[in-house]
């Protein structure tokens, strides 16, 4: 992520430098959570949504989101852990690096 765009790379998909929408960012003093809307995107990126959470000191969880409704349906019962395709939501969990 920079200031101006965003980009997400893994094993699965690979999302191009775009520009991105901020939907939730956590406030001061509130443990780390931010999610970031695609503006562009081609058929090698799975996910319009990236939302992260910090879980502890260096760990977050990244969940990727196929759509804008993917993710906030994310709570409603019937899309958590839903098998359908347009439903599905990927949980990588992730260790900062420190420098």
């Amino acid at each position: 992520m920079r200031s101006q765009t965003i980009e997400w790379r893994s094993s699965f998909s690979h999302c191009a430098r775009s520009g991105y929408e901020v939907l939730d960012m956590s406030r001061p003093g509130e443990p780390g959570r931010m999610a970031f809307r695609f503006k562009t995107r081609d058929a090698k990126c799975l996910y319009e949504v990236v939302a992260l959470e910090q879980v502890d000191g260096t760990d977050w969880t990244a969940d990727g989101y196929p759509s804008l409704e993917a993710y906030r349906k994310k709570d409603v019962p019937g899309w958590q852990d839903s098998p359908l395709p347009a439903r599905l939501v990927l949980e990588c969990p992730m260790t900062q690096q420190l420098r």
